[in-house]
């Protein structure tokens, strides 16, 4: 199973780009975020991809999040829906079967936090409950998308190491009490809870590098 998710920065902006990437790819279930569009706004040949379910979950010019999942692996529509603490249109889900069982991906745009620390920080609590609910059933659960947090120094550029920064750059390791480490507090317990994992940092150790080489905000 292919999964793949790109925080486009404006879906308007990188229409050729998001299409290029998805016909040479072919993922099964590919999650955009901050697409900062309805779905009035987005061409028909990407709104309603050939060969794919589609589902946007937009508003105008401001976050936003989708999710499409290949007929090839899911011949049926499948079923799209949002967690109650979705807000700012920055969660949506599907429910997929597989050959390993049940499992229900989302695509998530967590808030970056510079304007409301505390609208984050709930986000997140909020998120850690989702996530918890899944330990009692037997549906696995994939988390996908903008996160917003640097989790390790490593994943911030160091010219972009400032203190009290917040989101996923410019920050301080070594102040416990600011609000960046308040938050990677808060991510890490996500990572902790049930059996979940940063599967990026586990199985594509080449990408995340290149990626932290990149990382200058």
């Amino acid at each position: 199973m292919k999964l793949a998710t790109w925080n486009v920065n404006g879906i308007r902006a990188r229409l050729s780009q998001v299409q290029e990437w998805i016909a040479q790819d072919r993922p099964d279930v590919v999650c955009l975020q901050e697409i900062k569009a309805t779905s009035d706004q987005i061409p028909v040949a990407l709104c309603e991809m050939e060969g794919y379910w589609c589902y946007w979950h937009g508003g105008k010019g401001y976050s936003g999040v989708a999710l499409q999942v290949s007929q090839a692996f899911s011949p049926e529509r499948p079923l799209f829906a949002h967690p109650a603490f979705d807000y700012e249109n920055r969660v949506v889900t599907v429910d997929l079967a597989t050959a390993l069982g049940d499992i229900t991906v989302a695509s998530v745009y967590v808030p970056n936090g510079g304007k409301d620390f505390r609208a984050k920080m709930q986000f997140l609590e909020a998120m850690d409950a989702y996530a918890a609910s899944f330990q009692s059933s037997e549906r696995r659960l994939v988390l996908m998308g903008d996160m917003n947090v640097a989790r390790t120094e490593r994943d911030v550029h160091p010219k972009e190491r400032k203190p009290r920064a917040i989101g996923p750059g410019r920050h301080q390791f070594s102040e416990p009490r600011t609000e960046g480490a308040i938050e990677r507090r808060g991510i890490e317990r996500h990572a902790h809870v049930g059996e979940h994992a940063d599967a990026m940092t586990h199985e594509h150790v080449d990408i995340v590098e290149r990626g932290r080489a990149n990382c200058v905000g």
